[in-house]
């Protein structure tokens, strides 16, 4: 892979620390796992250079299936780059999700070679607690390091579990082929400057059942597919 390429993911993880440990005195900079030391999670996957699918979710929960102070989420939550694809080698129940919606043989292959993030780093038990003034903030940096990384990595299209982030990431303001489950999306098609945007509800984070939820994200995978295809 090339070096300046990592190189520059590098750089933004860098600057990402250093903002975590300027803001050390807030709890939500150190997860559970690291006993009070500075920790983000950007990556989920290791990155490679222009992804079919680069996933996209909000921010992480444990990588564990219960447990926030487990070896899986010291190892994710350390802010450093990932080596391995933590929907592959984790049960999280993230990651399982994600599975279901790439359940079949090429989904997989497609799921193994995918570049995975989130678009706020703090995890999730922390985020949730932070004042809206701060979180405000956190947010914006992270949203503008995001942008960096997805401008680096030229993913061909974006998976977004969360229309929450679907929104952030919408920048064209296109909602295109909307489905949705009574008054709540479920599906739709949207564009981060030239790269189209499938969306569907949060995976394990959407108040709607999880029938419904599956169903849009399937059809993510299938209109990806056939996106990728022609």
């Amino acid at each position: 892979m090339d070096d300046n390429f990592i190189r520059n993911i590098n750089k933004i993880y860098l600057q990402t620390r250093k903002y975590f440990e300027d803001n050390s005195i807030y709890d939500w900079a150190k997860p559970k796992a690291l006993n009070g030391e500075v920790g983000f999670c950007i990556l989920y996957t290791r990155p490679i250079f222009s992804p079919n699918i680069l996933i996209v979710g909000q921010n992480p929960s444990s990588f564990h299936p219960s447990n926030e102070k487990s070896d899986e989420d010291a190892l994710m939550m350390s802010g450093n780059i990932p080596k391995i694809n933590s929907y592959i080698k984790h049960e999280h129940l993230f990651a399982k999700k994600i599975k279901e919606v790439f359940s079949y043989k090429e989904e997989k292959e497609l799921l193994n070679q995918s570049v995975g993030m989130n678009i706020w780093y703090a995890q999730g038990s922390k985020f949730n607690k932070v004042k809206t003034k701060d979180k405000d903030k956190l947010k914006e940096f992270c949203k503008s390091q995001t942008y960096k990384i997805i401008n680096l990595l030229k993913p061909k299209c974006i998976f977004v579990s969360g229309f929450a982030v679907f929104d952030e990431l919408n920048n064209q303001n296109i909602h295109n082929n909307t489905m949705k489950f009574k008054n709540d999306r479920i599906y739709e098609e949207g564009k981060l400057g030239h790269i189209p945007i499938y969306g569907c509800a949060h995976l394990t984070g959407a108040h709607i059942d999880a029938e419904e939820v599956m169903f849009g994200a399937k059809n993510c995978i299938t209109n990806i597919k056939d996106f990728l295809n022609n």
